[in-house]
């Protein structure tokens, strides 16, 4: 894991494995002669608490003369700005501020590694391949965490918690307790305070067999990972959108097609996250259908089952998929508008979902919907206009995403069809009055 001249960044909560991986890591930097740094994330959810824990790292990192970065996030925040739990906000969070210092060594020229170390341990690694299981994981999932990843380590994935604490007790070292970690909402608490115990009554090597089995089936996946990749040259498209071709994909055992359909969906949607069996098997039992059939996806992604096999469309994310189900007046609060006099030094904003709009000439108000039947836009400044249908099958946008499209309407006049083009009768020019700006908060960027 660690070499001569290596530059580790540590990360340090204050918690028991982490205090327990700096004091290893302090004891052997001078004997294995490598840099020890480290980084403290104060996450804003405990209060004064947190606030403690970050005070005892930076003393800790001073009485052994380390250098400490610390950084303040706000994990609540950006749960609810992300629609995600807190418990995956954190570490999103505290993961991308271990990056950027990690970065930031990177690039200050120094011919060195850069290495980030946490202190997962055997219980973590356990717990990983449970909840893993439990919603429905590919092999992949069931490996576990890593020792070994691109830039980071983790020294401590080895050592059973019992064995942590004993280390710390015999070595005299103090360490701050979360309270979070004892908070039942949090899934892996539950699995690290109730299942695994049950677990260990029925047999005490439990948590250690389940490590154990996530490193075979580590070794077995890196096997199987460079037969997929042969096998997915075959089987998938080489342009978008990706198709999964049957009559290749036939040829290979259940296993590999299960591979096959995982790693297309991945490849179609860009991220392994919550890609489940589930989703794999949808697929599989799509290509056994007739042509026509389809399914949705996470990331928006559409199967389509076509002549040639399932094809993988992501469709238009952002502005799109926040108008799916919605009522009309759901849709409405996807808006917010602010009216001003024309600045003397005036710059149009150029963002994808933030418009500025001649206020005087709306007509009817301003509306939040989906297609209906007369929708028309302007598409010139000498006043040309183009019915919604035909400006859609120009652009080439696919038939089943059209009815999805969000639009910002006067009347039955698309004043803009969010994420693509303004109509041209209410753009700002030079004898507009008053303005009005329309943030679509739908859209994933303003």
């Amino acid at each position: 894991m660690i070499q001569e001249g290596d530059r580790i960044i540590a990360g340090v909560s204050g918690g028991a494995d982490s205090v327990c991986l700096f004091l290893l890591l302090c004891k052997l930097r001078k004997e294995w002669l490598f840099d020890l740094s480290v980084i403290h994330v104060e996450h804003g959810i405990r209060g004064e608490e947190s606030k403690e824990d970050a005070a005892f790292v930076k003393k800790l990192c001073e009485e052994a003369e380390v250098p400490c970065r610390m950084r303040s996030v706000d994990a609540p925040g950006f749960a609810k700005e992300h629609r995600l739990s807190l418990e995956e906000a954190a570490r999103g969070l505290r993961y991308r501020a271990f990056q950027e210092y990690r970065q930031e060594l990177l690039a200050d020229g120094k011919d060195a590694r850069v290495l980030l170390a946490t202190a997962h341990n055997r219980g973590d690694q356990a717990e990983t391949v449970l909840f893993h299981l439990i919603r429905g994981s590919s092999m992949r999932g069931l490996t576990g965490i890593r020792p070994v990843q691109e830039g980071l380590i983790r020294p401590l994935l080895f050592a059973p918690r019992k064995e942590i604490l004993a280390c710390l007790k015999e070595n005299g070292a103090s360490w701050r307790e979360d309270a979070t970690n004892a908070d039942p909402a949090m899934s892996r608490n539950r699995l690290r305070l109730d299942i695994l115990p049950m677990l260990e009554e029925l047999n005490p090597e439990a948590e250690a067999h389940i490590a154990a089995a996530a490193e075979d089936l580590a070794g077995w996946e890196s096997y199987l990972e460079q037969e997929t990749k042969e096998a997915l040259l075959q089987c998938l498209t080489a342009e978008k959108p990706l198709v999964i071709k049957k009559a290749d994909y036939e040829r290979y055992a259940p296993l590999m097609q299960q591979r096959i359909v995982y790693e297309a969906i991945v490849l179609a949607a860009g991220s392994r996250k919550d890609i489940e069996r589930s989703h794999v098997e949808a697929v599989m039992e799509l290509m056994e259908n007739q042509s026509g059939r389809q399914l949705s996806l996470p990331y928006d992604l559409n199967a389509q089952r076509i002549y040639q096999g399932v094809r993988l469309v992501r469709l238009h994310t952002g502005a799109k998929k926040e108008t799916r189900g919605k009522t009309p007046e759901e849709l409405q609060k996807l808006i917010r508008t602010r009216v001003f006099d024309r600045p003397e030094n005036l710059q149009i904003p150029k963002k994808k979902y933030t418009k500025w709009l001649d206020y005087d000439k709306i007509k009817n108000g301003l509306q939040v919907r989906t297609r209906r039947s007369g929708d028309y836009l302007q598409i010139d400044d000498a006043g040309g206009e183009k019915t919604l249908k035909k400006y859609l099958i120009d652009e080439k946008v696919p038939g089943e995403e059209r009815g999805d499209l969000p639009l910002l309407c006067d009347g039955k006049h698309v004043v803009w069809v969010i994420g693509r083009r303004v109509s041209a009768y209410y753009k700002v020019t030079d004898e507009t009055k008053r303005i009005i700006e329309v943030l679509y908060v739908g859209g994933l960027e303003q």
